[in-house]
């Protein structure tokens, strides 16, 4: 459920060099900084290993998503990857990807999985699995389905 489109330690200057997020996304990134507890400068070197941030292999904002299951996608409106988020979720459904993007505001990068007990978080929990449910579900008349009503004598 967690998903990182692209490195937030990437410097600003990286993002713009690289193609990895325009101008405006950068200027949120650096504002939205002081809001978010993720540190926006954490070194990327481990996680990149070399290799360019704005490559597909990194950064999914610019991979083929035409191949992609149903994806759910949770994040909170003060963490400094928004913006990066929203294009990620646009690029999904562009690419006919049945997707479902829920955005808590106030909250900060992985909110869900630090604060599980808060209210935002029970919302994405509770919206998390009633994805899950809606694409597991037998169909209705199948065994397993959910039926409405008690069944038997």
């Amino acid at each position: 459920m967690t998903f990182v489109p692209t490195r937030p330690g990437v410097a600003a200057g990286e993002w713009e060099k690289t193609g990895g997020a325009t101008r405006e996304a950068t200027r949120w990134l650096s504002e939205n900084a002081a809001r978010d507890i993720l540190p926006w400068n954490i070194p990327t070197a481990a996680y990149l290993h070399g290799r360019d941030p704005a490559s597909p292999e990194v950064s999914a904002l610019h991979q083929d998503l035409s191949g992609w299951p149903p994806t759910f996608v949770a994040f909170g409106g003060d963490e400094m990857l928004r913006d990066s988020i929203r294009r990620f979720t646009a690029r999904l459904e562009e690419a006919g990807v049945p997707t479902e993007s829920h955005e808590e505001p106030g909250m900060f990068h992985v909110f869900p999985i630090l604060m599980p007990w808060a209210a935002a978080s029970r919302r994405v929990h509770t919206r998390a699995a009633a994805f899950v449910d809606a694409r597991f579900a037998p169909p209705p008349g199948r065994p397993g389905a959910p039926s409405d009503g008690p069944t038997g004598p």
